[in-house]
């Protein structure tokens, strides 16, 4: 994607890198220039050139402020894609500030590692605080299948930039961790966080997540760029579409709507699908942060 001004100026950390840029350089500028105004002999050449140094910072000056004038009061043909496209080091910002304010939240993720680290509990945080019902859907990749486990963490050891850690028990564990914290967060501020979990085998590359008014399509390396869309763009209603599409194929197993929700793995699922080493292996993965340097 071209890094045009409305790209640039549309990232926090974008904006703030090439503004401190931007003023330092006119700064060296300036500065060169009066010390060559000062301390250099009066000649033909020393003057002509302290006139260049200025004349240089004053452009530079000019250009600035005329960028920002246009940027901020003119709408530009191609602002609305620039909004949209997330840098990778505002991503962990976008989620968090669509969980803020949100009253339900989708999640079509693969193990939910970043979602049950920072994202969940902000969600919890956000009810309780406003002391108002949230509703998450969350569907994840089904842990049952074996041969959807490998071929996950396959792709994953391929291109992760934490590949050593990829295996088909690791995705299990990942999978069961998420959805032990669900379930706990659910039953630990019942009526405030009511939740409906899926389990999918369809796989991708790219995750939807978001809430009733914008949505994020990230992929799974943390340097890959995202986007953002929001309600009234078509992008938001194709990717709501999409992920009705894979809520109508995923299996259903487990929903607030249903009464109590169980409080772990075995009871949810049985001895026969989640041993007792696999729920104490995920319960300790409940508590580990978000892997991604965002």
């Amino acid at each position: 994607m071209a890094m045009d001004l409305a790209t640039i100026l549309g990232s926090r950390s974008q904006r703030r890198s090439f503004l401190l840029a931007t003023g330092l350089v006119l700064a060296i500028g300036l500065a060169a220039a009066m010390a060559v105004a000062h301390w250099a002999p009066s000649s033909p050449v020393w003057n002509a050139i302290v006139g260049i140094l200025g004349s240089i910072a004053a452009g530079g000056v000019f250009a600035l402020l005329s960028g920002l004038y246009l940027w901020y009061f003119f709408a530009d043909p191609d602002e609305l894609a620039a909004q949209s496209y997330i840098f990778p080091k505002d991503i962990a910002e976008n989620l968090e500030t669509l969980a803020r304010t949100a009253t339900e939240y989708k999640v079509f993720v693969r193990t939910g590692r970043h979602f049950r680290a920072r994202i969940l509990p902000m969600l919890v945080e956000q009810a309780l605080a406003s002391r108002s019902p949230v509703h998450i859907d969350v569907v994840l990749l089904d842990f049952r299948e074996s041969a959807l486990c490998e071929r996950y963490a396959g792709y994953r050891r391929s291109s992760s930039f934490d590949r050593q850690a990829w295996n088909a028990d690791y995705v299990r564990k990942e999978v069961l961790a998420t959805i032990l914290a669900v379930l706990r967060a659910a039953n630990d501020n019942s009526g405030l966080i009511r939740v409906d979990l899926y389990l999918s085998r369809r796989l991708s590359t790219f995750r939807i997540e978001g809430s009733a008014d914008a949505l994020m399509i990230t992929r799974e390396d943390p340097k890959d760029a995202a986007f953002r869309y929001q309600r009234g763009q078509s992008e938001f209603a194709a990717y709501r579409a999409e992920y009705g599409w894979v809520l109508d194929e995923a299996e259903h197993i487990a929903g607030s709507a249903a009464g109590n929700l169980p409080t772990s793995l075995g009871a949810l699922f049985g001895g026969g699908v989640v041993s007792a080493d696999q729920e104490a292996a995920a319960g300790d993965a409940t508590g580990a942060p978000s892997p991604y340097a965002r």
